[in-house]
């Protein structure tokens, strides 16, 4: 049986998600930035010169990330930025709002997408 098939799991598989963000938010702030996490996302800023670890993840069927953009925006990053894309994974599975109009037809689970996910941020601030 699929884990998060289970309401009560699946609530407390989000709890702990959310746990796990806050406290990002708060020793990244406590330290004054070290890291940043892009989800589905790129930046417009130049950062390439900073010291940040920075991670950036979306999916392969995220079709609500302009991806000419994204490619565009690279050199925004730092060199030793890392790159995961989700295979199956999609714009709207970042979070749990349901689909998004435009994104792709996703081939993984809500669930499987956040858990991917949160396992990348969680090695990144090992």
């Amino acid at each position: 049986m699929n884990f998060l098939a289970d309401q009560r799991k699946r609530k407390i598989f989000i709890i702990i998600l959310t746990i796990v963000l806050v406290l990002a938010i708060i020793v990244g702030a406590c330290a004054i930035y070290k890291g940043l996490v892009l989800l589905g996302s790129y930046s417009t800023a130049d950062l390439s010169q900073t010291d940040l670890d920075m991670l950036s993840i979306y999916g392969s069927e995220d079709e609500v990330m302009n991806r000419e953009k994204y490619d565009e925006n690279k050199s925004n990053l730092p060199d030793n930025y890392t790159e995961i894309i989700i295979d199956g994974g999609c714009h709207a599975y970042f979070g749990m709002y349901g689909k998004q109009d435009g994104d792709g037809t996703p081939a993984i689970t809500n669930e499987e997408q956040i858990r991917l996910t949160v396992e990348n941020i969680v090695k990144m601030m090992e």
